[in-house]
C-alpha cells in the first residue's frame, strides 16, 4: 500500500488513494517533471503471477482517443507494478455536473412527450369540433343504377 507523500521512480508523488478494482489500486498522484495530476495503478500482489501486467499499458499506448487515457509509464520495481496514466477528470468542473446533466436530459425528454401526447389530444379535439368531413368522394365509379 503506497503513503501519501512517497514517491515512486523519483518522478510521481502519491496524493492518495481514489479507489480499488479487481485488479489493482488506484491512486492520486502528481507528475513532479510535468507539474499535473496523473493517477497511479498499482497492479494487486496476487493478480502479478496471473494475468499479463503490462498488456494493459500495451493496449493503451496503440490507442489515441480524447476518451481513453494515455500511459505515461510503465515501472516494475521491487515493491510492485505500476502503470502511470493521464487523469482524464477535468478539475475545472464542478462536482455533479454530470448527475445534474442527466437529470436535466431526463427531464428534458419527459417534456417533450408530454407535449407530444398535448398536440395528439389538441389535433384530435381540433378534427372532432371541425364539422367538416375528414375525406371528400371525388367521383363514384363502377356504381349500379341504385347506388347513383
Amino acid at each position: 500500500m503506497l503513503q501519501n507523500g512517497e514517491i515512486l521512480g523519483g518522478m510521481y508523488q502519491v496524493i492518495g488513494e481514489i479507489g480499488k478494482g479487481g485488479s489493482g489500486i488506484i491512486y492520486l498522484g502528481y507528475h513532479l517533471r510535468l507539474q499535473k495530476q496523473i493517477v497511479i495503478k498499482k497492479i494487486k500482489d496476487i493478480n502479478v503471477g496471473q494475468i499479463n501486467t503490462r498488456i494493459e499499458a500495451d493496449i493503451l499506448k496503440k490507442l489515441h482517443h480524447r476518451y481513453l487515457p494515455q500511459v505515461y509509464d510503465f515501472l516494475e520495481m521491487q515493491d510492485g507494478i505500476y502503470t502511470i496514466i493521464k487523469r482524464l477528470v477535468n478539475p475545472n468542473v464542478p462536482m455533479g455536473f454530470s448527475a445534474l446533466m442527466a437529470a436535466v436530459v431526463f427531464f428534458g425528454g419527459m417534456i417533450m412527450i408530454m407535449l407530444g401526447l398535448i398536440g395528439e389530444y389538441v389535433g384530435r379535439i381540433y378534427i372532432s369540433m371541425n364539422n367538416s368531413p375528414q375525406y371528400v368522394i371525388r367521383e363514384k365509379i363502377h356504381l349500379g343504377e341504385e347506388d347513383r
